[in-house]
C-alpha cells in the first residue's frame, strides 16, 4: 500500500471518513460497505508493515518509496470506488451490466499489459496511462448514466405524464400507485410542486406496494394541478406525473362550478 507512515495516515483519514459517511449518507449503504472495506484493508496493511513503522519511530527517519504495486493498488481502490458510487446513484440494472463489462475490460487490459511488458518491453508508464484513460472513460460513462437514468421512468397506474383525477367528497380514491421502483432505490420519498389538497397524502415506504397517493376528500378545494416526483436515496429525482385534482359534485354555484373547470347543468342546477 506504500510507505508505512503514509498508509497509517491514510487509514486514519479513511476511518474518519467512513464514520462520517454513515451519518452524512445514511441512504447509500453501498458506499458504507466500500469505505469500511477499504479502511479495514488499510489497517491490515498497517499491521503487516508494523516493523517498518517501529523502525521509523525509533530512527526518527521517514522512509518514503513508491512502487508499481502501490500505483496499481491505488488505481484498483479508486476504480472500485467509482463503481460502488455508480451502484448507489444509478437506478436500475444498467449499472450492473456496466460494472461487469468494466471489470472484464480491466482484466483484459491488465493481462494484455503484462504480456506486452514481458514480450515487447512496453514501459509500465504507457500501460498505466492506458489504464488511467480507461478509468476516465468509465467515470464519464457513469456520469452520463447518472444524468439520464436510462432504466427507470416513473408513472402512475400507466396513466402517462399528466391526467385528471376527479374525486367525490367523502369517497376514498383508488390508490394512485407509481411504477415499481428499481432494486437499488433503497429509500424513496415523494416530492410535490405544491401541497396536496386536504385529505390526500403520499405513502412512500410500503411493504405491500410501490409508493402511492391516496386519500378521502372531506371538503371542496380549488382545482389544482400538482407535479409529482419520486426521490431515491436523497439524490436521484424522477418526474412521475402532473396530476390535476378536481371535485365537482358538491358545488352548488354555477360560478364556482365553472371556475373549477367543471360542467354546470342549468336545468338540474347540478355541477359535474
Amino acid at each position: 500500500m506504500g510507505p508505512a507512515v503514509i498508509t497509517l495516515f491514510a487509514a486514519s483519514i479513511l476511518s474518519l471518513i467512513s464514520g462520517y459517511i454513515v451519518y452524512s449518507l445514511p441512504k447509500l449503504p453501498g458506499m458504507w460497505v466500500y469505505c469500511w472495506t477499504i479502511t479495514i484493508v488499510m489497517w491490515t496493511s498497517c499491521w503487516r508493515q508494523r516493523n517498518e513503522l517501529s523502525e521509523s519511530i525509533q530512527t526518527k527517519q521517514l522512509v518514503l518509496y513508491w512502487h508499481r504495486e502501490n500505483s496499481l493498488s491505488t488505481y484498483i481502490f479508486m476504480f472500485l470506488g467509482v463503481l460502488a458510487l455508480g451502484m448507489s446513484v444509478i437506478m436500475g440494472n444498467s449499472i450492473i451490466t456496466l460494472s461487469i463489462v468494466c471489470v472484464g475490460l480491466f482484466f483484459i487490459l491488465g493481462i494484455a499489459g503484462m504480456l506486452l511488458n514481458k514480450k515487447f518491453k512496453i514501459s509500465f508508464s504507457i500501460i498505466f496511462t492506458t489504464l488511467i484513460l480507461f478509468f476516465i472513460c468509465v467515470c464519464i460513462i457513469i456520469g452520463i448514466l447518472f444524468i439520464i437514468q436510462p432504466d427507470y421512468a416513473c408513472s402512475f397506474n400507466d396513466y402517462g405524464s399528466s391526467y385528471l383525477l376527479s374525486v367525490t367528497l367523502n369517497e376514498t380514491i383508488p390508490k394512485q400507485v407509481i411504477s415499481e421502483l428499481p432494486w437499488n432505490c433503497w429509500s424513496s420519498s415523494f416530492e410535490f410542486s405544491s401541497q396536496l389538497p386536504p385529505g390526500f397524502y403520499g405513502v412512500s415506504n410500503s411493504d405491500t406496494s410501490s409508493p402511492y397517493i391516496e386519500g378521502t376528500p372531506i371538503k371542496n378545494f380549488p382545482t389544482t394541478t400538482i407535479n409529482v416526483y419520486i426521490t431515491c436515496v436523497n439524490f436521484v429525482k424522477f418526474y412521475c406525473a402532473s396530476i390535476t385534482f378536481q371535485t365537482c359534485s358538491n358545488r352548488t354555484s354555477e360560478i364556482d362550478c365553472k371556475q373549477n373547470n367543471c360542467q354546470w347543468n342549468s336545468s338540474l342546477l347540478y355541477c359535474h
